[in-house]
């Protein structure tokens, strides 16, 4: 994940579609975004958070083949629903007293 273009290591979410539901998926979610906002909330000079991204690389085409090392897709809509991102930054960045930008309004 990556927040305004910035994350850090542990900004890492991994998810297993095929042992996980969605409930352990957002758990998840909510889980890098704290770690995330904690770290962030001590900094001197914050930006409002406008962006947050969730990307992976780890996709196959239909007959199983590699799409590269470059190759990064959102899972926004395919692994977590876009409207359960907003609603974990929006609770998450309001206890950690972070500002967000019109994406989040």
């Amino acid at each position: 994940m990556s927040f305004n273009g910035k994350s850090k290591a542990t900004s890492q979410f991994f998810y297993n579609l095929k042992e996980e539901n969605d409930a352990q998926i957002y758990k998840k979610l909510t889980t890098v975004i704290e770690d995330y906002f904690s770290w962030y909330e001590n900094f001197q000079n914050k930006d409002e958070i406008e962006e947050v991204s969730l990307v992976s690389s780890d996709f196959r085409c239909s007959s199983g083949c590699g799409l590269g090392p470059h190759f990064s897709l959102s899972v926004v809509n395919l692994v977590v629903p876009k409207e359960n991102v907003i609603k974990a930054v929006r609770e998450l960045a309001d206890r950690h007293a972070l500002k967000l930008g019109r994406a989040f309004s």
